[in-house]
C-alpha cells in the first residue's frame, strides 16, 4: 500500500504520526495528573501532586518503592545526623558521600546551599551564627 503514496506525502504522514505520538504521551501524563487531583481511579505510575505558590501542580516522580529518596529528604537526614549543624561545604561532602548522583546540570556545590536556604525559608532548618545549618528542634 505504501508504494501508491508519493515520497513527499509519506514523509508528511510520518511527521504527523510523530507529532501525534508526542501529543498522546503528553495527554496521558496530563490525564494521570488530573485523575490524581480529582481522586478518580488509581493514580497512574510516576505522578504526584505538589503545592507550589498556592496552586496544585502535577509533577512526575520516580515510582514509589524504587529505593530512591529525594534530594531534600537526603539533606534532612544528613542534618539530622549532625545535631551541631554543618556548613554548606560539609553538607555537600556528606551528600556526595551518601552516593547521591545529580541528574541535572547543577553542581552539588550550588545545589546543596540552595536547598539549605530553601529549608531555612520554610522553617525546617536554622542557620547558626557560625554559618552552620541544623534542623529546627
Amino acid at each position: 500500500m505504501t508504494a501508491d503514496i508519493p515520497a513527499s506525502a509519506m514523509k508528511a504522514l510520518q511527521s504527523r504520526r510523530h507529532t501525534v505520538v508526542k501529543q498522546l504521551d503528553s495527554l496521558a501524563k496530563e490525564l494521570a495528573a488530573l485523575d490524581l487531583v480529582l481522586g478518580e481511579g488509581e493514580p497512574r505510575g510516576g505522578v504526584r501532586v505538589v503545592v507550589r505558590k498556592r496552586r496544585r501542580v502535577a509533577e512526575l516522580k520516580e515510582p514509589s518503592g524504587s529505593g530512591h529518596t529525594g534530594f531534600r529528604d537526603r539533606v534532612r537526614k544528613i542534618l539530622a545526623a549532625h545535631p551541631k549543624g554543618l556548613r554548606p561545604a560539609e553538607a555537600r561532602a556528606e551528600v556526595e558521600h551518601s552516593g547521591f548522583v545529580p541528574a541535572g546540570k547543577t553542581k552539588l556545590a550550588v545545589r546543596v546551599p540552595n536547598e539549605l536556604h530553601r529549608l531555612v525559608r520554610i522553617g525546617e532548618v536554622e542557620r547558626t551564627q557560625n554559618g552552620k545549618y541544623r534542623l529546627v528542634t
